[in-house]
């Protein structure tokens, strides 16, 4: 996977390009990553632009489930960073 960062404003998001490798070939898409603050906490949004062709398109359909397992998956570990990072 690579990854670009197109836009950041720390605190409230972050923009990158994404490159992911596929058996079906390299997917490309921009996505954003939200920060909410809340009354107890942060809420965290991740918004995705479909590719730009067809055959992009299909390949993020076909890879979109596992995509989102392991964004979901690297949840906890954001939190414990930010956890830490929130109060050093």
């Amino acid at each position: 996977m690579i990854e670009e960062i197109l836009d950041w404003r720390p605190y409230d998001y972050v923009t990158d390009r994404t490159i992911v490798e596929t058996p079906a070939g390299p997917v490309r898409f921009v996505h954003t990553i939200e920060f909410e603050p809340t009354t107890d906490g942060t809420m965290i949004r991740f918004r995705f632009a479909p590719p730009n062709d067809a055959a992009g398109r299909a390949i993020a359909a076909d890879i979109a489930d596992d995509y989102g397992d392991a964004l979901r998956s690297a949840v906890p570990a954001l939190i414990e960073q930010l956890k830490t990072h929130s109060t050093s």
